[in-house]
């Protein structure tokens, strides 16, 4: 399953000018230093490719500062700009575009036929600095809601949720949740930090109706 889905497995890597990061106070570790283009690494998630042109979705607070310079980095360390062509205002789902052809990418499954026990993998940006990391588990329950917060996008109301054991960290969110197949059975969004073995996943079809919703009208 790895071998076949990860090339379709980008890391969603965010940048600003050094003169739009807040002043850091000295009790912190300085802030780090600025690329060859005067650009600072802030944030870092995951994302996968749904198209061989380019297209790819990730979660909507991976990408949710409008200020932000957003970039793909391949598995074969290709680093690609993000266009970012959609945000959901009622789900964590964000539709992208990198120019390409001939991508590798991930087909969906149909989320309404997942069972619970059955196997999945996820894949994803571990923290930030392990990329295509692979975790594996079972779905533990479905239909999961759940009121979900974290720095720089508040808390936000999260239903109809694919609960998992495979281990999600930092760094995960937006990457894909596959079945044996290899196919896409949900895109992990969240994890319940008090506990262990407790994350969530945004099922494939809420997923792919956002799709079909921007391909119909040319906007989510």
């Amino acid at each position: 399953v790895w071998a076949s889905a990860a090339p379709g497995v980008v890391s969603v890597v965010a940048r600003k000018s050094a003169e739009q990061l807040v002043p850091q106070s000295l009790f912190f570790a300085p802030a780090p230093l600025p690329d060859e283009n005067g650009l600072v690494t802030v944030s870092s998630g995951t994302g996968f490719l749904i198209s061989s042109d380019g297209m790819m979705v990730t979660n909507r607070h991976v990408v949710g500062d409008e200020q932000a310079q957003y970039s793909a980095v391949l598995a074969d360390g290709t680093e690609l700009p993000i266009q970012v062509l959609g945000r959901d205002p009622l789900n964590d789902i964000a539709l992208l575009k990198i120019d390409g052809k001939d991508l590798p990418y991930l087909e969906f499954a149909d989320s309404d036929q997942v069972q619970v026990g059955e196997a999945v993998l996820a894949i994803g940006n571990a923290l930030g600095e392990y990329s295509n990391t692979s975790t594996a588990g079972i779905i533990s329950a479905k239909g999961r809601q759940l009121s979900a917060s974290g720095p720089g996008f508040g808390s936000e109301a999260l239903v109809d949720l694919l609960q998992t054991d495979a281990a999600i960290n930092p760094g995960n969110s937006g990457g894909p949740l596959l079945d044996l197949q290899g196919k896409v059975l949900g895109m992990n969004t969240a994890v319940d930090t008090s506990a262990a073995g407790i994350g969530f996943a945004i099922p494939a079809n809420e997923i792919s109706a956002v799709v079909q919703s921007y391909k119909e009208t040319g906007r989510i």
